[in-house]
């Protein structure tokens, strides 16, 4: 399920006119963070509580993003 969400997640932010790179950093500090919080104990999770807060920061960026109009390309 990962390969094609950031497949897609890539071509989006191309059609965007984003350079994929960006892509890396946004949606796939998303997917770590979120993996790295699943695996913790309840006790270590109440102390890294900001990591979800940054997982939410970079899930708003990207449907900012994803929301955008797709970049005009000159056909001549």
């Amino acid at each position: 399920m990962l390969v094609p969400t950031f497949s897609l997640t890539v071509r989006r932010y191309r059609d965007v006119g984003m350079r994929p790179g960006y892509a890396y950093v946004i949606h796939g500090g998303q997917v770590v963070i979120s993996l790295t919080t699943n695996v913790m104990s309840a006790s270590m999770f109440h102390r890294f509580v900001f990591l979800n807060w940054i997982v939410a920061v970079l899930a708003i960026i990207e449907f900012i993003i994803v929301l955008r109009p797709s970049a005009q390309v000159d056909q001549s």
